[in-house]
């Protein structure tokens, strides 16, 4: 990313910059070390680290200082801010609470729309005026930085966020993912508390079909083609429908087992040494899989056009057995959905097949605690209040930040015993407006959209109560298997991001060679070997040594 893109819109965005931004002077100046001055800071346990300046609390800061974070509104705040009657991300009843607690006046900008979020934001980093505050993918922020567009956060770290400093201090696995491969800290992404928090993804299908037909939950690929046929057969449609043809193949119960997870990437490490799973054997094996239960109408036809959406659609509807998503937005919203007209609609879960009865499968598809593909806060260049940016971020690894963060306002979204254990209100769990749970936690706590913090365990727990299918999901889904986070926390050094665009072909090549075999509209028996030719020769050698080096890298750390 050389920032040489969207000359032709900058007029356009000129006219929006003024409205939109108003973060800081212009300044084509990188930040590279903190201010100097200092102030005393509260640690986690109230200790004070000494400063030059007179001891003095924290928060709330003085001055009420403004910051500016880019950011999007997703579908959840939006249902919850035509329920509640806010129409800005700054009126949100987590918002104000925010503000209460730290000082800081917060001010979100957001895309014209979801659609043009990317294009704006772009637009945005040409035109060189941006917010103080950005979220940027891990394997990006070394370009950001080159570019100018965002500081080290080293010494910002030392000086501003104590909090967050004795939370790498006592995870140092955590600190190693998060420093770029130039040894600095550029951003502060999502921290998942624990690892079950990664389990949230995965196949579930119609628990109640399967009672009704006297079908045991099956485990290995030829009993599910077995009990798919006779669900066929007695209701009528195609009993999978997941969203768009990703789904089919790049996580889950079936691709799981013959091949690793590919949701964080292609590339998958055996022995030390990085391969490409979509030309390996057991992606050709899940493809002849799929394509025959396609040929067979156990997979919906329009599979590959579908969005999230039309699936959580279409299975509360009662046509679909057989879906993949989230345990909250996918099974318990379609649950809660779907029993609206029949009370006896279940899900549950489903667990990695075996490709061979009595061979325990390989993997399992699952989201490391933290990731270098995806977003984190960065600070940029144009901020002039670093320490106010900073403050702001480390509040989220203070307690009141992680409360306020994963539970919302007390009495109002959860309560709180006497021995700590926190519990959501009917406010969220049976929202009296009819907000989903996802929609009733988007207006009082974070939502774990992108930036940083830390997601607490009970976050999910709580969030899944209600929904016994979602709340044993997890566990389900983490049955069988293991999965090698390797490849989602390696990052790549300014050079490489340059050389692996060079690249970009073979992964969009694949991905269409990969429908049209489940289709038939590619025979996998003839045109299998053209096909991994063909990948080869678009650079899958040289893709393939810049992701072992940075492997490699990544194991020396």
């Amino acid at each position: 990313m050389k920032l040489k893109r969207i000359i032709a819109m900058l007029a356009t965005f000129a006219m929006m910059a003024t409205m939109l931004f108003g973060c800081g002077r212009p300044s084509d100046d990188k930040t590279t070390e903190a201010p100097a001055d200092k102030t005393t800071v509260s640690g986690e346990d109230n200790e004070t680290t000494e400063a030059p300046t007179e001891a003095k609390p924290v928060y709330p800061l003085e001055g009420n200082p403004t910051v500016t974070i880019w950011s999007t509104i997703s579908e959840a705040v939006k249902a919850n801010g035509e329920k509640y009657g806010y129409k800005t991300l700054e009126e949100r009843p987590y918002a104000k609470e925010l503000m209460r607690l730290t000082g800081i006046n917060v001010d979100w900008i957001t895309p014209s729309s979801s659609e043009t979020h990317q294009e704006e934001f772009e637009m945005m980093l040409a035109n060189k005026n941006y917010t103080d505050l950005l979220l940027c993918k891990g394997t990006e922020v070394e370009q950001y930085y080159a570019d100018g567009v965002i500081i080290r956060m080293d010494d910002v770290i030392d000086q501003y966020m104590p909090n967050f400093k004795a939370y790498l201090d006592a995870n140092p696995d955590i600190a190693k993912i998060l420093k770029a491969p130039d040894g600095h800290f550029y951003q502060i992404p999502l921290i998942m508390e624990d690892a079950s928090l990664g389990n949230t993804f995965g196949v579930f299908c119609r628990q109640d079909w399967l009672d009704e037909l006297n079908i045991q939950m099956p485990t290995t690929i030829d009993e599910w083609h077995d009990a798919l046929v006779k669900i066929k057969d007695a209701k009528g449609n195609a009993p999978i429908v997941m969203s768009k043809s990703g789904e089919l193949y790049k996580y889950g119960a079936f691709l799981n087992a013959f091949c690793p997870d590919r949701s964080g990437g292609n590339f998958h490490v055996e022995d030390g040494k990085v391969t490409y799973i979509n030309t390996s054997d057991g992606m050709r094996d899940l493809l002849k899989v799929l394509n025959q239960w396609f040929e067979e109408g156990l997979i919906h036809p329009d599979f590959a056009a579908m969005g999230s959406t039309d699936v959580r659609a279409y299975m509360s509807s009662g046509k679909g057995f057989m879906s993949a998503g989230y345990a909250g937005s996918s099974i318990q919203n379609i649950t809660n959905a779907a029993l609206e007209t029949d009370k006896n609609f279940k899900l549950t879960a489903v667990a990695t097949a075996e490709a061979t009865k009595g061979v325990e499968p390989k993997y399992q598809s699952a989201t490391p605690r933290v990731g270098t593909t995806t977003k984190g806060t960065c600070i940029s260049t144009k901020c002039e209040n670093v320490e106010a940016a900073a403050r702001l971020i480390d509040f989220y690894f203070t307690e009141e930040g992680y409360m306020l963060n994963n539970f919302g306002i007390e009495g109002t979204t959860y309560t709180k015993s006497a021995d700590g254990k926190v519990t959501y209100t009917d406010h969220i769990l049976k929202n009296p407006d009819g907000l989903a749970v996802n929609e009733a936690m988007a207006g009082y706590m974070v939502n774990f959209e992108g930036g940083g913090g830390l997601q607490a365990v009970d976050y999910l727990l709580g969030y899944y109560s209600a929904t016994p299918a979602a709340a044993a999901a997890p566990g389900i889904w983490s049955s069988k298997g293991e999965i090698d986070f390797s490849m989602r926390l390696i990052t790549h050094t300014v050079e490489e991001n340059d050389d692996i665009k060079l690249y970009s072909e073979v992964d969009k090549t694949a991905d269409k060679a990969l429908t049209a075999f489940i289709t038939g509209a590619k025979d996998i028996d003839t045109e299998w070997d053209a096909f991994v030719k063909e990948i080869e020769g678009l650079g899958l050698a040289e893709l393939l040594k810049i992701k072992q080096a940075a492997y490699d890298r990544y194991v020396a750390k």
